[in-house]
Parts: C-alpha cells; sequence; structure tokens
C-alpha cells in the first residue's frame, strides 16, 4: 500500500508541511477572535503537505493533513485514499476501509483505491473481498504488477497455490525488477518442494519416489533463482532477509546445512526480527549437536513469534530430553 500523489506536486519541505499544520490553527484561533475568518488554505496545499509528511515518517501529521484536505474539499478521491494509507499504517483498518471505499465512490476508476482496499480487507481476512478488489484493480490497470502479487499472496490465504503461483509469474512478467513477486514465487515452489519431498519418503526406492525427488529438485531450482536473484537486485533489508532466509530453508532441504547456517545468519544480521530463520538455525543446530545454540534460537524464534511454538517443541523436547541424560 502507498501513497498516491497523482499529479501533485510534492516537492515540499517537512519544515514547510508543519507550517500548513500550524496555520489551520492559527486559522481556527482567528476565527474565535476576529469578526471575519481569515481565508484557509487549498486544499491541494495540506494533500501535498501530507504526503510530504509520510514521506518522512510522521504519521500523525500526515492523517491531520490529509483530514484538513478532505475538510476543505470533501470530494478529491486522493485525499481519501492517502488518508486511508495513513490510517492503515496506523493499524485503523476500519478507518482505512471506510476511506478506500468513499475514494471509490467519488472515482470507481480509480485503480489504486481498489488496489488499497483489497490490502485491507486482506488485513481484516476478509480474502474474498480482497481478491475481488484486486482483480477490480487489475481490470482498471492491466500492468499492475502489485495488484497481481497481491493478489498471489491473498489467494496464497485461501490454500490455492496454483492460483497465486499463476499470480507471481505475471507479476515477474510485468515488473522483472520486483523482489517481493520472485521471494513469494519461491515461497510456493519451496512448499511444493516439501511436499514432495515428504510423500517421497514413503515411497522410497520405487519409481513414484523417484519421480517425487525430480519433482522436488526442479521446485527447489526454481527457490534458488528466484532468491538469488533478490539478494542480486539488493531491495530493503527486510525483503533481502526474506529471501535469505527462504534460500536457506531451500539448503536445509538439500541437506547442505553450512550453506544454510550462513543463509539464516545472513538473514538475521539483515532483519533482527525475523523468527523463521531463527526457527530453522535452531533445527539445523540441534540436528548438528550444537544444542547450547539451537535452543537459543529456537526459543527466540517463539519469543519473536508465538505461533511457531508447534513447530519448535520438538526440537526444543529433543535437546531437553538429551540434557536430561546428560545430567543423570
Amino acid at each position: 500500500m502507498k501513497i498516491w500523489n497523482a499529479e501533485i506536486i510534492t516537492h515540499i519541505s517537512i519544515q514547510s508541511a508543519r507550517r500548513w499544520l500550524l496555520l489551520a490553527g492559527l486559522v481556527l484561533i482567528n476565527m474565535s477572535t476576529q469578526a471575519f475568518p481569515a481565508p484557509a488554505p487549498q486544499a491541494k496545499n495540506y494533500l501535498a503537505a501530507g504526503i510530504a509528511l509520510y514521506g518522512k515518517g510522521e504519521l500523525n501529521f500526515a492523517l491531520q493533513a490529509f483530514t484538513k484536505s478532505i475538510e476543505l474539499d470533501p470530494n478529491e478521491p486522493l485525499a481519501y485514499i492517502n488518508r486511508g494509507v495513513v490510517r492503515y499504517r496506523l493499524g485503523d483498518l476500519e478507518g482505512a476501509l471506510a476511506d478506500q471505499t468513499k475514494a471509490i465512490g467519488l472515482n470507481p476508476r480509480q485503480a489504486e483505491a481498489f488496489l488499497n482496499r483489497g490490502d485491507v480487507r486482506r488485513a481484516k481476512k476478509d480474502l474474498d473481498g480482497a481478491i475481488a478488489d484486486y482483480t477490480e484493480a487489475i481490470n482498471l490497470q492491466p500492468k499492475s504488477a502489485s495488484g497481481y502479487n497481491n493478489r498471489g499472496l491473498a489467494r496464497v490465504s485461501k490454500s490455492d497455490a496454483d492460483g497465486a503461483l499463476a499470480d507471481f509469474n505475471e507479476a515477474l512478467k510485468l515488473n522483472p525488477l520486483y523482489p517481493q513477486a520472485y521471494i513469494n514465487r519461491a515461497v510456493i515452489h519451496l512448499a511444493k518442494a516439501t511436499r514432495a519431498l515428504e510423500e517421497a519418503q514413503s515411497k522410497t526406492d520405487t519409481p513414484d519416489g523417484e519421480a517425487l525427488q525430480n519433482q522436488a529438485g526442479e521446485h527447489l531450482k526454481i527457490v534458488f533463482k528466484d532468491t538469488t536473484t533478490v539478494t542480486v537486485l539488493k531491495p530493503p533489508n527486510a525483503d533481502l532477509a526474506e529471501a535469505y532466509s527462504v534460500r536457506g530453508q531451500a539448503f536445509m532441504r538439500m541437506s547442505m546445512e553450512k550453506e544454510a547456517l550462513e543463509d539464516f545468519a545472513k538473514a538475521i544480521e539483515l532483519n533482527p526480527r525475523l523468527a523463521i530463520p531463527y526457527l530453522y538455525r535452531g533445527g539445523v543446530r540441534v540436528q548438528g549437536r550444537d544444542f547450547a545454540g539451537g535452543l537459543e534460537d529456537l526459543k527466540k524464534a517463539v519469543e519473536l513469534m508465538p505461533e511457531l511454538k508447534p513447530l519448535a517443541e520438538p526440537w526444543i523436547k529433543q535437546v531437553e530430553e538429551l540434557q536430561a541424560k546428560k545430567a543423570q
């Protein structure tokens, strides 16, 4: 989800943006103390100020600026779109939904509003609504790589892996430099490889087992290719950390523990708040009999993301049992 400025020129300093907000306050004061109120600044100036404030991370000031713009011109869809983005970032999903819906009512041809409302609906777990909005955004803007990528994410949440994969493929056709789409596609192929390897375990030394092993290998090739592409693109650290984390899991599936540990370490270095690489590095360490390091990583993973506890528990239990035996 992003702030939308259309043709508004946003070369405005943060100091100027704050001055617009201060001027709004002075106008209100003057209205209560003068016989004739001072003229209000134009709505587009507050819109530009809000965009500048948002760009500087001043979300609450940006919210005020967009709200003032709406007060001065309640029929400008861009102000609602942008205020909805800020509300989304501040965790006000209901307010964000209302703003994007209002923008659509004012201009049903605004693809960005449908894209943003799809994001809000996905966050609210309204996956069918999100997919409908992303689809409409794509209809309005057929070259919207974000529309395909985000619809793919909603389809992942609905366990529609093949539909998601088709969307990520289309996003990358439209934008071959889209790090998130490469990561998302890699995750799908990693899941398919994992499933094939699990099925192959029950069909060892059979033609079906061999076919499943080959399938897994083909999926893992795509995982390595996509995640390595991301490392070349050098996106922001959060995305880069995801790429190393996913590639580390692919190395695990290939029993390449040294390479897996290196990728997990890199992911943690780039984003120490990302729980998944702690989980799998912990598992690799436990299997390598680094029990102290493994236990530390597993507990950190659960601390950062409590829903990982069921995945971490078998490894934690294994360590604790070995430690209990040692103590006897």
